[in-house]
């Protein structure tokens, strides 16, 4: 972030708070919690962001996060399909509607370990994550279905009583 500028506020006597100014070209880590490819055509640049797979790093401009940010119910931000790693970011004033998007979000690589949990954690957990990640929860537990490490059939259950899934009937087919 070459572009961006720090601002110094008085706070106290012998406080002082700096905040960071981004440019609008300033490039801000994200990473997808979204199971499979991910497109985000971005709202001000129209540059193409793209993320492979869940977990998957791009930057995206300062610009195109804020104006998909300030869309109303934009699910790429507010389900989250893409987290913002940068706590600067998140921080700052303009993104503090995210906090609660960010309430109960798990990151990428706590996805694995999502399906380790007890049964009981898992159904907690489960019903508070946001929808975004529910999504991606659905298409992996499918995927270690088929490769046969989802073998927990309370889990397999939790999630079809929860997700709307029908995955119990794909297990005893």
């Amino acid at each position: 972030m070459a572009n961006s500028k720090t601002r110094t506020t008085k706070v106290a006597d012998d406080e002082v708070v700096v905040a960071k100014k981004y440019e609008p070209t300033d490039s801000i880590e994200c990473v997808s919690v979204t199971a499979g490819r991910l497109m985000m055509m971005g709202k001000k640049t129209k540059n193409l962001y793209d993320w492979a797979n869940c977990g998957d790093t791009t930057y995206v401009e300062y610009q195109d996060l804020k104006a998909e940010m300030l869309t109303a119910n934009s699910p790429i931000i507010y389900e989250p399909m893409i987290l913002i790693n940068d706590q600067e970011v998140l921080d700052s004033p303009e993104f503090a509607k995210l906090k609660e998007a960010y309430k109960n979000v798990i990151s990428a690589e706590e996805i694995d370990d999502f399906f380790n949990l007890s049964t009981q954690q898992f159904q907690n957990k489960l019903k508070k994550l946001p929808i975004g990640i529910q999504n991606t929860i659905k298409a992996i537990a499918v995927d270690k279905l088929e490769n046969g490490t989802l073998d927990s059939i309370n889990k397999i259950k939790i999630l079809d009583a929860t997700l709307g899934t029908d995955l119990y009937n794909l297990l005893v087919r």
